[in-house]
């Protein structure tokens, strides 16, 4: 994979299209971009993915937390169908594997709120024809027998699936890079250089690169890079916090999920606990805070995750717009500048769908799915 690693080595000197952004997304739409034969440039401004992306949990649950039918939802299953093949795929190109399983989530529910909330969810999914079961009590300690004695039945969603999002954007690179994408890291863009109101390139300390179309895939930072280029772009970073620990014995068998916390076991004898949403700017600390309420929350799921080794704690900034939905799509006022950003929680399972919907605007195909919904001047619930 070609890397200008050295900030002193020149950039090209153009490129068909400049990604800002090295995360999950940035990669994924430099792998289909390259697979339909232009040559992008990826500018990261540290490593790739070095921040949310290659820090975030991996989860690929579109059901889980979804109340009702609509764009983001169908968004989210769209984005989970194409994680199969892909997986072979990167497989096959890079050597690389992502370690994507379907091994399902557990939903508990522990009173008559609970119940009836999941149970409706069950329901609608079920009539959509999803894969999704309704437990007793008595089947939900069979599915798990983990699970906190006090439970009182759980929604099993058997087709959510894991991956390790690291390897992830690794193998999205690698492949990117065989067809002919180019990254350079430890490059922040600076500014967007424009011939009136269209992208004629961009600036990265004292060199400059020529392109019609620059991709904003830049995560938290997103709003920032706006900020700069005189652009208000409605996404801030809500800092998430997450644990790895080693059970001292068994681990789930499937993701164990709840409003307040989950347990994620790996293919390794780990298992990942999260999370928390905080709005802090761009603090990444991990606090004694943070990890209290994760393992107070895992705990009321998985008692015996108590005895667990603690082996790391972590936080990563994940990109949020106020109504929580992604920006996707060309921007109103700059042509040639694509937006690609505002995932919040569900980067690593809406990423490579994201790259391919990139792929297919700049070459002006039909979307695989409605991008109107996600439109970057749509209305929000507050100004930016």
């Amino acid at each position: 994979m070609p890397i200008i690693s050295d900030p002193r080595t020149a950039l090209p000197k153009s490129a068909d299209v400049v990604i800002v952004g090295g995360g999950v997304v940035g990669c994924a739409t430099a792998f289909f971009l390259a697979k339909a034969g232009l040559a992008p440039l990826v500018l990261e401004r540290d490593q790739l993915g070095c921040e949310a992306s290659g820090e975030a949990a991996g989860m690929l649950a579109p059901q889980a937390e979804a109340d009702q039918a609509g764009p983001f939802f169908e968004f989210g299953l769209a984005g989970r169908r194409l994680f199969s093949p892909l997986a072979e795929e990167l497989k096959a190109a890079t050597d690389i594997e992502i370690e994507h399983r379907p091994i399902g989530i557990l939903v508990p529910f522990f009173g008559d709120s609970d119940r009836e909330a999941l149970l409706a969810r069950a329901r609608w999914q079920q009539k959509s024809g999803l894969s999704v079961q309704a437990l007793d009590r008595r089947e939900a300690i069979a599915a798990e027998p983990l699970l906190t004695d006090k439970v009182e039945g759980a929604i099993s969603f058997p087709e959510e699936a894991h991956v390790n999002s690291r390897g992830l954007v690794m193998a999205l690179a690698a492949a990117a890079g065989k067809h002919g994408a180019s990254f350079a890291t430890d490059r922040p863009v600076t500014s967007v250089i424009r011939d009136g109101d269209k992208v004629a390139g961009v600036r990265c300390a004292d060199q400059t690169v020529s392109t019609r179309t620059v991709v904003l895939a830049a995560g938290p930072w997103s709003g920032l890079f706006g900020e700069a280029l005189g652009l208000s772009i409605p996404v801030s970073p809500a800092k998430g916090e997450l644990l790895l620990v080693r059970p001292e014995g068994r681990l789930p068998d499937r993701i164990v999920y709840s409003k307040q916390a989950y347990l994620i076991p790996t293919s390794r004898g780990e298992a990942i606990l999260g999370t928390t949403t905080e709005f802090v700017g761009y603090d990444k600390r991990s606090t004694l805070a943070g990890l209290g309420a994760i393992l107070s929350g895992v705990s009321q799921l998985v008692p015996t995750v108590g005895s667990a080794t603690l082996l790391r704690a972590w936080a990563g900034l994940r990109p949020h717009t106020p109504d929580e939905l992604p920006l996707l799509g060309r921007h109103p006022r700059i042509e040639g500048l694509i937006l690609a950003t505002g995932h919040h929680r569900n980067g690593i399972l809406l990423g490579p769908l994201t790259g391919r919907l990139v792929q297919e605007l700049i070459l002006g195909m039909p979307p695989s799915i409605p991008l109107d919904p996600f439109r970057p001047d749509r209305s929000m619930p507050f100004p930016a």
